[in-house]
């Protein structure tokens, strides 16, 4: 009998010293989640792994950034800019070996006269492995931009059979990609056909998102723009005779 009270002793000591704080448990799963982002702050490539699974992927305003290389590439377009990120956890719940974390997330990116913010509420999933969190999955979706007053300019634009649209789309491929390396990758050209038979004067708009007056400002003064713009063929003339072009935004 004693040795069975022995036993049992023995045992509920080692229960206890085994049993998981829940909310230690909590600030830990947390902790990894900061981890990462000043990982991101420093454009530490080299920690950023450290704190994901081999699984990890990221999913953000209908882009999927797949693996954590890509999303590593992604950050990298950024270099040199002052990144500034605030965490505002909402909930974290853990069962077993996996956390779920709900966080409000504001973040600003700035290089000169570029600056990039947005606020975010994003849902992590995190793993438990080896008695470490590793962020396994993270979806974030965008919440509305005060300042995004839909400026866009407006081509209306008719081309000709002789000229092929392929030329056109090269060129504001390469716009494009200019503005996404200044860091305004939600602003660009897109180039649309007019829906047959709504106009019998023209065949495709070119639209330009540029979100305000400030942002297009910045994106078509910035070296990278006027680059492009600077190498523009002659021959880009013919897409844009007789064109129509405006500028539209939302009322203040």
């Amino acid at each position: 009998m004693k040795k069975l009270i022995i036993l049992l002793g023995i045992a509920s000591v080692i229960t206890a010293c085994t049993t998981i704080d829940q909310q230690q448990d909590i600030q830990n799963a947390e902790a990894s989640i900061k981890g990462f982002y000043t990982a991101v702050v420093d454009f530490n490539y080299d920690e950023l792994p450290e704190f994901c699974t081999d699984e990890f992927s990221a999913f953000e305003e209908g882009f999927d950034f797949g693996t954590i290389d890509g999303y590593i590439n992604t950050l990298k377009s950024m270099e040199g800019m002052a990144i500034d990120i605030d965490l505002n956890f909402v909930k974290t719940e853990i069962v077993g070996d996996i956390a779920h974390s709900i966080v409000e997330f504001d973040a600003s990116f700035t290089k000169g006269a570029v600056m990039i913010a947005f606020q975010t509420y994003e849902n992590y999933i995190l793993k438990r492995v080896n008695n470490k969190w590793l962020l396994h999955y993270c979806h974030s979706t965008h919440l509305a931009d005060p300042d995004d007053k839909a400026y866009s300019s407006i081509h209306l634009m008719k081309i000709s059979e002789e000229l092929p649209l392929s030329g056109l789309e090269e060129v504001v491929g390469k716009f494009n990609e200019a503005i996404a390396s200044i860091g305004y990758m939600d602003c660009g050209y897109k180039i649309m056909p007019v829906v047959p038979g709504s106009n019998e004067h023209y065949n495709y708009v070119m639209k330009g998102n540029w979100k305000n007056q400030e942002t297009y400002d910045v994106i078509h003064e910035h070296e990278s723009y006027t680059n492009v713009h600077k190498a523009l063929p002659e021959s880009l003339n013919g897409y844009f005779k007789d064109q129509i072009y405006v500028k539209a935004h939302n009322k203040e």
